[in-house]
């Protein structure tokens, strides 16, 4: 999940289940102001303190939560060391799975991606050193899982998001390990 918010703020947030770096669930939230100064917040769990599920996109642990309201909002919420962050992110713009040839989500393939929301619409409160402001903006929401650690999968994957006015387009260059692999899909 990632928005730019009305008032300069920019964010970061991830639940992963399990970390490629740790292999232990963990979630982690980053705030960036105005200047691109961040805070950062992680936090690595034991297997049984992070509940997903395969069938819907839902999260819960104790940092936080991912809960779908309906077919085009869900709520998010990040609460890790003095850092609380809960927005309901409300689709503008439809997510997208990508599929159909072009070596992305093909049941051959080791890594899976699919947008939620490729724009919503960002509405909720930070909470800092106990001081609580409301926020809104734009942001994005996606999905990824795989069968085996990403970086044993990719070299690296290359992924964008533009904004032009009414038209949101997402991109993404993969480099696979297997060198039979070409993966770029685009999403306008």
């Amino acid at each position: 999940f990632d928005g730019h918010l009305d008032n300069g703020q920019t964010f970061v947030g991830v639940f992963l289940d399990p970390s490629f770096t740790t292999g232990k669930p963990g979630a982690a939230f980053s705030l960036y102001e105005k200047d691109w100064s961040k805070e950062t917040r992680l936090m690595t769990m034991e297997q049984d303190e992070m509940i997903t599920s395969t069938q819907d996109v839902s999260v819960e642990c104790p940092a936080g939560f991912v809960r779908r309201v309906d077919d085009d909002t869900y709520h998010v919420l990040w609460d890790m060391e003095g850092i609380r962050a809960e927005f309901s992110l409300t689709t503008i713009a439809p997510g997208w799975g990508p599929s159909g040839g072009g070596d992305v989500n093909e049941s051959h393939l080791d890594f899976f991606w699919v947008v939620h929301q490729a724009r919503n619409r960002v509405e909720g409160t930070i909470t800092r050193s106990g001081v609580t402001e409301r926020v809104t903006g734009e942001g994005y929401a996606d999905h990824n899982w795989g069968k085996k650690p990403l970086n044993e999968i990719t070299r690296k994957w290359i992924w964008g998001r533009i904004l032009a006015g009414d038209y949101t387009i997402i991109y993404a260059d993969v480099d696979y390990y297997d060198p039979s692999i070409n993966s770029r899909p685009l999403y306008i």
